[in-house]
Order: C-alpha cells, then structure tokens, then sequence
C-alpha cells in the first residue's frame, strides 16, 4: 500500500531445517540461529537509528540482537514453555519448578496415552536439544548465550535427570505416541481443555486452541531445575539479507519496521473470526498488549510475565544445527536408558 510500484514476493523457507536460501530479502528467524547466521555471513547489519517506537519494545528484546557489539536482527515475537494447571489446584498453584511439580505428580501409573483426568502430564517431548540448554541455564543460575555450546559427549547427569523426570510425569505411552505421531501434538492443550491431565506444559498461543477452557488456566514460567527460573525466550526475529542491493536497503528497513510495528502485531494477535479465541501470541511491543487487554484480559498478566527486564532472548552459538542434531541422539539414548533397563 505504501509503495504499489514495489512487488513483494514471498516464499517457503524454514530456519529449523537450512540457512536462508538466495533471493529473499527480508525474512525471519528464530533467535537460536542468530549468531549462527551473522557469522556466515546472511544478515545485514541495521543501523540502530531505523527502528520506529523503539521505546515502545521490550529493551532485552533488542539486547539480544546484537552480535559481537553489532544489530543483526529486530525482534517480533516471543515463546517460551509456560506450566499451565487449572484454576482451584492449590497444591499445583504454588509449583514453580520441575523438582516441586513431580513431587505432586510423580511418575504416571496408567499404561494410556491420554492421560485420566487430573492424572500425569501432557508435554511435547521434542525438542530436547533446547530444553537442556534450558534446564542447564535455570541449574548454573546465570543467562548464557551459549557462544561455546556445551560437549554433548558429557552430558549434565542433573540435566538429564530433569528431563526424565519430565518424562516420567508424562508417561511413555504418550511419549512414544507424540515422537512418533508429530502431527498429533496439537492435540495437548485440546485435551488438556477436555480435563485429560492435571498439568500441561506448552506455549502461549496453546491457549488458542483451549476455548473458553483458556480462563480456566493458571499459566506461568517455571523453572527447569529445583532452582530460580531463569527466563528465556525463544525469539522471532526479522533479518536482512547481505546480499541486498544498495537501492533496495531503505525499502528492506521499512519492511523490517512494518512487520514489528504496533498495528501488524496487534491484527496478528486478534481472533481469525468473529467471536472467536485471541492468538495468545507474545509481542515485544507493550503497547499492543494495552490494547488486546481490553478486549482480552489474559493479556494483562501475559504483559507481566513479557516485561519483566530480567527477562533473556533465547540464542545458541554458531554450531548449534549441528550441536541440535548431535544432543538429540545423545539425550534420546540417555533418556531411554532406564526404560530399557527397567524392561529388562
């Protein structure tokens, strides 16, 4: 609408599975390969003068998208692992870390996928590699960006403890079930919103998918060990190609600054239908959750959680497709371990 004479293309590409491909300009990532990118070379850097209300966006946020001194990157959106449990559960209101939530749950006994109502834990099991990460920052207590990612050869035995306990609380019939039925982990905050489970841990647009059921939950950040949370959030970033032509590089800024700005967040957040559930995203703008709270008052507790400045933008350093790869072989066999010899 701004520039009719410009045509915007757009294509598939995906950060989690290749570096950014030719030909795309303007496009976004996931902080975890921020540095990854910016040392091969992919990202333009952003002269800090360009970005529009940048008073308006979280200061951690921008913090994050520096590399060795330099702006890479502009942030858009955040996601982090929230423990949602239902309005009334007293003894689960008080949780906040893994150690206290298995102490109340404990290791499922049912032999089902779906858990009874009020009984085990629903939990996406991928990811591994960056729950690690995750737990061992909340374990060291202090916020790494992860420049040297750690040996996957010499696992943390109180990380991976974490994780099987993680396992344990969801069982590993529903394990197994989600490894090998990916398409069907969007199924756990349904179920969760049906009464299946008595805790679920998941992101912020789960609620999206939980109806009405939403203002049911209780949701926060916890901790991935018996220790202080130490948040972090896995961030969608807005990069620019290197490769741009000179003339293009006001028009790659100003694209750069739309996909952030406060009225693309606010209608990406809104419900896709009349009457319809909100998207529950996480912005980095604190304006637009001033706006989405009046029509949806979740929003108010979602911007305290999102600002608070001790909060941390989610990165990894320039290995990490290859570390990923490496600590999701080593933390698969580590975690079936027990199982096997329990079998046996």
């Amino acid at each position: 609408q701004r520039h009719p004479d410009v045509e915007l293309h757009f294509t598939d590409w995906n950060c989690y599975h290749s570096d950014p491909v030719e030909g795309i300009n303007v496009f976004v990532f996931e902080s975890t390969y921020l540095t990854s990118f910016a040392e091969k070379g992919y990202l333009l850097p952003i002269p800090e003068d360009i970005i529009k209300d940048r008073d308006d966006i979280f200061p951690y946020t921008i913090d994050g998208c520096y590399v060795d001194g330099t702006l890479y990157a502009l942030p858009q959106l955040l996601c982090a692992d929230f423990l949602f449990t239902r309005k009334g559960d007293g003894e689960l209101a008080v949780v906040t870390d893994i150690e206290g939530l298995y102490r109340v749950l404990g290791a499922r006994k049912e032999e089902t996928v779906i858990p009874g109502e009020n009984e085990g834990l629903l939990a996406d099991p991928s990811n591994k590699a960056r729950k690690y990460l995750d737990v061992l920052t909340d374990e060291q207590q202090k916020y790494s960006d992860y420049g040297t990612l750690p040996d996957v050869s010499d696992l943390s035995a109180v990380a991976v403890e974490k994780l099987r306990e993680l396992r344990k609380m969801s069982g590993e019939e529903l394990v197994r079930y989600l490894t090998e039925n990916k398409g069907k982990r969007a199924l756990l905050p349904e179920w969760f919103a049906d009464g299946k489970g008595r805790a679920f841990i998941g992101y912020s647009e789960s609620m999206a998918l939980m109806g009405d059921a939403a203002g049911q939950m209780d949701i926060r950040l916890f901790s991935y060990s018996d220790r202080k949370n130490i948040p972090v959030f896995y961030t969608d970033l807005v990069g620019i190609s290197a490769e741009i032509d000179e003339e293009r590089k006001e028009l790659a800024y100003e694209l750069a600054n739309i996909l952030l700005s406060e009225e693309v967040l606010t209608k990406m957040s809104m419900p896709g239908e009349e009457g319809g559930s909100p998207q529950y995203l996480l912005t980095v703008r604190s304006s637009v959750y001033d706006h989405l709270e009046k029509e949806f008052p979740i929003y108010a507790k979602l911007k305290e959680i999102v600002e608070n400045p001790d909060n941390h933008v989610f990165r990894a350093g320039s290995g990490v497709r290859e570390f990923i790869k490496a600590a999701d072989a080593a933390l698969t066999e580590a975690l079936t371990e027990e199982e096997l010899a329990a079998a046996a």
